[in-house]
């Protein structure tokens, strides 16, 4: 029997779809990719349960430095 873990980076290594792994929590790994239009985040949790987020956008480009501090100044606001 393989973990969770396994099954789900074949299943993307097959599909060619590049990804990083990541550990912010101490029962989980965060499996992270970018995919046209959207991100996705993918929490594998030690006892095999898988919980998704997705996060959508147009991708558009700012490059006003401004906007820019802005956003993260916002962000780091809330």
């Amino acid at each position: 029997m393989t973990h969770a873990l396994y099954d789900l980076l074949e299943e993307l290594d097959s599909r060619r779809l590049y990804y990083s792994l990541s550990r912010h929590r101490i029962d989980s790994v965060l499996v992270s990719l970018t995919l046209p239009g959207k991100r996705i985040e993918i929490d594998v949790f030690n006892d095999g349960r898988l919980e998704m987020s997705q996060f959508v956008g147009d991708e558009s480009v700012i490059d006003d430095t401004d906007e820019i501090f802005r956003i993260v100044n916002d962000a780091s606001s809330s």
